[in-house]
């Protein structure tokens, strides 16, 4: 009877072998914290839609009266980053940009603005309104006036800069043009302006003169006029 209830060697080896089998199933506390290393590093090498997307994401219209507010707040916001010498665009407040400026515009329904969801993160004026001093300016190319689309006064909230917010408004301007049949665009900005100047060449834009002049109330502007066929 004690022999019976004795397991025999051959038995011990199965339960060995099923242990040694379990253990292998069975991950250790340091491959769990290996697989959660290399999940928060995947996570971190995926790019989330908002980064280097977002301007593609966002939408743009036209302004209703109920975004004035918003629009002058945003120039408002961009005033005050110039005068506080962490941007150059060459605007000064009171005289260009101002409420004025959007009501006018609104006027004209060629004022537009930039959603990012439900906010207004952007504005800009499109029109075929051509300023005097691209008259006799050295085009390259050649349109007729219901052929050129300009784009004027286009401001992002400081809070959203680097998000692709002027790029994407920029896409949406060519859209619009060429839905209007024209394949000239032409846009304006000051030469102290660099950033808005790279932008709009990484763009495809080319710089084809500088305008000294008054511009929009303010002297001694010199005015960087560029073009892009589409």
């Amino acid at each position: 009877v004690e022999k019976r209830r004795t397991p025999s060697k051959s038995v011990g080896r199965r339960r060995k072998a099923q242990d040694a089998v379990e253990k292998r199933r069975t991950p250790s506390k340091s491959v769990g914290r290996r697989r959660k290393a290399q999940g928060a590093v995947e996570k971190r090498r995926t790019p989330s839609k908002s980064v280097g997307k977002r301007g593609d994401m966002m939408e743009c219209r036209k302004a209703t009266p109920e975004d004035l507010d918003r629009v002058a707040e945003i120039y408002d916001r961009i005033l005050t980053e110039e005068e506080a010498g962490r941007v150059t665009i060459g605007y000064q407040r009171g005289i260009y940009p101002t409420r004025q400026t959007a009501e006018d515009a609104l006027k004209r329904d060629d004022l537009f603005v930039e959603m990012d969801d439900d906010v207004i993160v952007g504005t800009g004026i499109i029109n075929q309104i051509q300023v005097d001093v691209y008259a006799g300016a050295p085009w390259a190319c050649e349109a007729a006036d219901n052929e050129v689309m300009v784009f004027h006064t286009l401001v992002i909230d400081p809070r959203y800069r680097g998000q692709g917010c002027g790029t994407g408004f920029i896409r949406f301007y060519e859209s619009y043009a060429l839905e209007h049949g024209c394949h000239e665009l032409r846009i304006d900005t000051n030469e102290r302006n660099r950033v808005a100047r790279n932008l709009y060449r990484k763009l495809g834009f080319q710089e084809i003169g500088i305008a000294p002049c008054q511009f929009n109330g303010i002297d001694g502007v010199r005015l960087v006029l560029l073009e892009k066929r589409v």
